[in-house]
């Protein structure tokens, strides 16, 4: 096996944990923060598929530091909203 094949068979199997991992936690942070949980799980993990082909670990904290930044903005932007009705 050549090294890019050993290469992106860890990096397949890899993706998969973390597609799975946000997958869940958007389930999870939607039904407990509503509507900018999920925005923010799907945050994350685009910019984590964005990143990580620079550097694994990197796509990875990346995409949780985008995932809190975006809930807060997401949140922000709710209450916003719903103080204008």
């Amino acid at each position: 096996m050549t090294k890019k094949a050993k290469i992106k068979e860890k990096t397949n199997w890899s993706d998969k944990i973390v597609t799975g991992a946000a997958i869940i936690g958007a389930i999870i942070f939607g039904r407990l923060f509503g509507f900018a949980g999920i925005g923010a799980a799907v945050a994350g993990w685009f910019v984590y598929n964005k990143v990580k082909t620079n550097n694994f670990f990197l796509g990875i904290i990346a995409g949780i530091i985008s995932g809190i930044v975006a809930y807060f903005v997401l949140a922000l932007v709710l209450v916003s909203l719903i103080a204008q009705i």
